[in-house]
């Protein structure tokens, strides 16, 4: 039986994501905030059907992946979006209580915001694969047509910046703790993952074949011919293995497994960039509130980061490339950064995750 929320079927879990949804709905409904909802999308693996399931040790199934819900409001209001927010804030500390796993809910924005950035990843995946709670389904798809056929080169770009600052944070906790618990070796293995399907992922976007699902764009890069054979042999290997992963996540709790994995995955990172970077770089036009922001973002990393390398300081003036070279320096580096260090470079990345 095929479905709907995960690559492999099973009853249990189909059952729970079944009510889930139909509360949260129903609770969304009953609030004063609905008049404000046009649509509430389940996006993510589960919306798109590419869910994973952890098996316990118990034989027990559940859940393994966040849920991440869009809200799309009527409005550009700010003040009603604002209540729209104040209200699935709420749901999600709920729902994380009670399912274990993160539950998010996106900030309000208006249908027309949406669809003026149908060329971001996010927004363009969402409407791609739309799981829809609250909202006729047709008349979604209509809204949303014709959706943009192009994603800039920045947002590949940002998919690797994401990424890698995920692998960062993870070898961070393998090199910092003395002592690891499940919950250590799920979020490193949980990036290490995520980190080579960004790779794989960087490469099918460079070439004009990514595709929605990931069962697809397996399928693409392992077509692609590539002159450096040597090189990208390894990338084809570790997406398919994080590929499996993530259909039926494993987690090897041996420190030494873990941590070679990150060496190799630290490894295809900084061999994809470095293949990629004229792609990464590339000049788009943007509009001034947004090169000023850049700006701003990029003046920070080099006053905070320049110690790691002094080509920061005459580093191009692209925002995730900047990113990137910092990364690059965090991931090669013998020992954990700081937590001064470490925290300021969260909240550089919150600017823009």
């Amino acid at each position: 039986m095929r479905s709907k929320y995960t690559f492999i079927y099973n009853a249990e879990i189909e059952k729970t994501l079944d009510s889930t949804l139909a509360d949260i709905a129903k609770e969304s409904r009953a609030d004063p905030s609905f008049r404000h909802l046009k649509y509430l999308v389940l996006g993510g693996g589960y919306g798109r059907g590419e869910g994973g399931i952890l098996i316990k040790e118990n034989g027990e199934a559940v859940l393994y992946n966040d849920l991440d819900f869009f809200v799309i409001s009527n409005t550009r209001l700010f003040w009603k979006n604002t209540r729209l927010d104040h209200f699935f804030k709420k749901a999600s500390e709920k729902w994380e209580k009670k399912l274990g796993i993160n539950v998010d809910f996106s900030r309000a924005k208006s249908a027309e915001y949406i669809r003026s950035r149908s060329h971001i990843m996010v927004w363009r995946e969402m409407i791609l694969a739309p799981t829809l709670l609250i909202g006729d389904e047709e008349e979604f798809k209509r809204f949303f047509t014709p959706i943009s056929t192009v994603m800039p080169p920045s947002e590949t770009a940002k998919l690797l910046v994401n990424r890698m600052s995920g692998l960062f944070l993870a070898k961070q906790r393998l090199l910092r703790r003395s002592e690891l618990f499940f919950e250590d070796y799920d979020f490193i293995a949980r990036n290490i993952n995520k980190a080579v399907l960004a790779c794989g992922d960087a490469l099918l976007l460079f070439r004009g074949k990514y595709a929605l699902k990931v069962q697809e764009r397996l399928q693409n890069l392992e077509a692609i011919h590539i002159e450096k054979t040597e090189r990208w042999a390894k990338l084809k290997t570790a997406y398919a293995e994080a590929v499996q992963f993530k259909k039926t996540p494993a987690i090897s709790q041996d420190r030494e497994i873990q941590m070679r994995k990150l060496r190799e995955t630290v490894e295809l990172c900084l061999e994809t960039t470095d293949a990629l970077k004229d792609f990464l770089c590339s000049r788009e036009r943007k509009v001034l509130l947004r090169r000023l922001k850049e700006r701003f973002i990029v003046s920070q990393l080099r006053k905070r980061f320049s110690f790691l390398n002094p080509k920061l300081i005459l580093a191009n003036n692209s925002m995730y490339c900047c990113f990137i070279l910092v990364l690059t320096n965090l991931l090669q580096a013998a020992d954990p950064l700081p937590d001064e260090h470490e925290s300021a470079y969260k909240k550089m990345w919150n600017y823009i995750g």
